[in-house]
């Protein structure tokens, strides 16, 4: 499906993201039936799960909500050692189109399976990180993670590929071909661990090689940790913006606050959509370009994009009216704000449109008054 579905420099919103954002009713009847579809699977095929199933009087037809997973047994690590190599496997190997393992420097390795399936939803995953990142169709991604049982290194390639970027398979080590590549194939993006990236910096300095002036711009960094100061170096040093890939978690909004509020940029209105994965926010302030300024160089990747303010009757009805003109003109709605401030005795809406130009047609025509942005940032409650 994603192969169809490319970058636009232009947008601000890649359709790759599109399959996370659902109602949350929606969303919940989903993650219900996946659960209940694992379990299933796994207590007919995997005997040591079924045993702890059983052990707790359980049985697939035990869960019938969310919640009900914090009775299901857990896994932990020496399970997946206990029973090497293949032991939890819940597939038959004739289904089976990859091994990857981990390196077993503390023991056995933990061995992991991938069915054609599995490979597919990687590569999706791994395509939905790159667009948070910023990443375009035409891109050129040197992927210096590495490749064979470790598994990040074609989790990133196939990603890419699916994405519609140009992938170079470095993979790690030889850091001076690496040099050679992003300069002669004028690499974009560079995927690899946060460490390698400043040893790469360090060793083109030796060379007489400034990455500040080849056409990269993103690094993509994963695989270990790494402190903010590290990122800094690697951005300063390499001229680049550098994304980990980071899940959705408590604390994340509050940054992006703080930055705009020490620029001291007013918020005039803000729409969150959050998934598992990843979060966008959405803003309305004054000056784009000094918020995307501030925003980037806080390390967030940034899109400025046109909306259409209209001021709506403030009754039963009044939205419905505008809803209907648009349907009338096939007008496709991809989100909306709701705004605290008034003109007159009317309300205002904000709406992202994929034709803002036709949209403003069609509102005009139909009667409705579109707020210029200038009009909007002097509105007072």
């Amino acid at each position: 499906m994603l192969k169809e579905l490319w970058n636009d420099h232009e947008g601000g919103f890649h359709p790759a993201s599109a399959p996370d954002f659902l109602p949350e009713a929606a969303l919940h009847r989903l993650q219900l039936g996946r659960m209940r579809a694992v379990v299933g699977n796994a207590y007919r095929h995997v005997p040591l799960f079924r045993q702890r199933m059983e052990e707790r009087g359980l049985t697939p037809d035990s869960i019938q909500r969310l919640d009900d997973v914090r009775k299901l047994p857990f896994t932990v690590k020496d399970d997946l050692r206990e029973s090497y190599p293949f032991g939890l496997f819940a597939t038959p190997m004739s289904e089976v189109v990859r091994l990857h393992a981990s390196s077993g420097t503390t023991g056995k390795p933990t061995v992991v399976a991938y069915t054609h399936d599995d490979v597919d939803v990687w590569s999706e995953v791994m395509t939905r990180r790159l667009a948070c990142c910023g990443l375009h169709r035409g891109d050129i991604l040197q992927n210096a993670f590495g490749y064979g049982l470790f598994t990040g290194g074609l989790g990133a390639h196939y990603g890419a590929e699916t994405f519609g970027a140009t992938v170079v398979p470095a993979s790690g080590g030889n850091t001076d071909r690496q040099i050679m590549l992003i300069r002669d194939f004028g690499v974009t993006a560079l995927a690899c661990t946060p460490s390698y990236f400043t040893h790469l910096i360090e060793r083109a300095g030796e060379l007489g090689v400034d990455l500040r002036g080849q056409p990269l711009r993103i690094g993509i960094c994963g695989a270990e940790p790494w402190t903010d100061a590290m990122r800094q170096h690697i951005e300063q040093a390499a001229g680049i913006h550098a994304y980990d890939i980071l899940e959705n978690r408590a604390g994340r909004l509050v940054a992006p606050m703080r930055a705009l509020a020490a620029e001291e940029i007013n918020i005039l209105t803000l729409t969150l959509a959050d998934t598992a994965d990843f979060g966008i926010l959405r803003l309305i302030v004054p000056d784009s370009d000094h918020a995307r300024k501030v925003l980037e160089r806080e390390g967030w990747v940034v899109n400025v994009t046109e909306v259409v303010a209209v001021d709506i009757a403030d009754r039963p009805g009044g939205l419905a009216e505008v809803l209907t003109a648009l349907e009338s003109a096939q007008l496709r709605l991809e989100y909306m704000y709701a705004f605290s401030l008034r003109r007159d005795d009317k309300a205002i809406l904000i709406f992202s449109f994929e034709e803002p130009d036709r949209a403003i047609k069609v509102l005009t025509d139909a009667g409705f008054s579109v707020v210029d942005g200038e009009e909007l940032t002097r509105l007072k409650v």
